[in-house]
């Protein structure tokens, strides 16, 4: 699969015996993903600039709209459109993928349908999408993981024997995927204290009454969607990571309200169904071919919650590179400009 083919090349540039921030390296990873499944194109040395728009983007979407004014931020914007740039020149040259379009055909295919619902003032924004999504999220998501996992030798253990098995016994979509459960629970417990989307800003349409208080329409508020995941009523001792909390016995995540790191209802996030399946499969391959030094039980990590929620001066090391009779996976490599 390209997922992870596009992960081996990227956790192979990443040294062995030395200490390094891993949200930088796991970042490279996720645009290589997405830049190749949704736009057949790499991003090349541009994923820097593409972080550095999307959270001065974020930044004046929320709180000051001057922000992108700032040198720092027209830089990234002119890098940015460089690689939009390149990308429509590629698909000019190439045209549409022959398995099957992607993100970006199928963009085209509808700008050239109606100019006027995707204006070329839209285009470049429009093509940076696959690459800006999950830059920050699905990459800090991944990094949370690693945290928790290298705290966790147990954790680890089990893990690395599910990635082992998986690509053992072939690689192949849906079913095979189905076999990594305690990855799938250590993902679900990281997005519980994690969460993508921990709260939602929304503009009132109507006026209405909550808890006593009167909100009139045209109110900017608010909706704090995770919430729950810190309640006791629903996640006895909260601040405790525990993978048990997904079992069929426990099953704390399925009552009413109680979990939801993506938000919910009409505005939850469109990445939901990607980013477990990315994520999974992203960790089984780093613990698959990467031997991880494991992190004193008692580490402290950083957290930054704006713009988006994300570890800071996070470090690992990678003791050797593992080695395996054959690899087994199905599908090509990664396929840039």
């Amino acid at each position: 699969m390209e997922v992870v083919e596009i992960t081996r090349d990227e956790i192979a540039k990443w040294p062995v015996g030395k200490r390094f921030e891993v949200l930088p390296r796991i970042r490279h990873v996720i645009a290589e993903q997405m830049g190749y499944v949704m736009a057949g194109y790499s991003p090349g040395g541009y994923t820097n600039d593409l972080s550095t728009l999307l959270g001065g983007l974020l930044i004046s979407a929320s709180v000051f709209p001057r922000v992108m004014k700032l040198p720092r931020m027209r830089r990234a914007r002119a890098r940015a459109e460089e690689l939009a740039g390149a990308v429509l020149e590629h698909k000019r040259k190439v045209g549409p993928r022959r398995a099957g379009p992607d993100f970006i055909d199928l963009m085209l295919d509808l700008r050239e349908a109606d100019p006027q619902l995707l204006p070329e003032t839209n285009l470049n924004l429009t093509v940076l999408a696959p690459y800006l999504v999950g830059l920050d999220t699905t990459a800090s998501t991944c990094a949370f993981m690693l945290e928790n996992v290298l705290k966790r030798p147990e954790l680890m253990e089990s893990m690395t024997a599910e990635a082992d098995a998986l690509f053992e016994q072939g690689l192949t979509p849906g079913e095979g995927l189905r076999r990594l459960d305690v990855s799938r629970r250590v993902a679900m417990e990281t997005l519980r204290l994690h969460p993508v989307s921990p709260a939602v800003l929304r503009t009132t349409a109507n006026s209405f009454e909550f808890a006593g208080y009167r909100i009139p329409a045209g109110t900017l508020v608010m909706v704090g969607t995770s919430v729950g995941h810190a309640l006791e009523e629903y996640f006895p001792e909260p601040e405790r990571f525990d993978i048990e909390r997904y079992t069929d016995v426990r099953a704390e995540h399925r009552q009413r309200g109680a979990y939801a790191p993506f938000g919910t209802g009409n505005h939850r996030c469109l990445g939901a169904g990607l980013v477990p399946v990315q994520l999974g499969l992203t960790m089984a391959t780093i613990l698959r071919e990467l031997a991880l030094e494991p992190l004193r039980p008692d580490h402290a990590l950083r957290v930054r919650s704006f713009p988006t929620m994300r570890p800071v001066g996070f470090n690992i090391r990678v003791l050797g590179r593992r080695t395996h009779a054959a690899a087994a996976t199905n599908g090509a490599g990664n396929s840039s400009s």
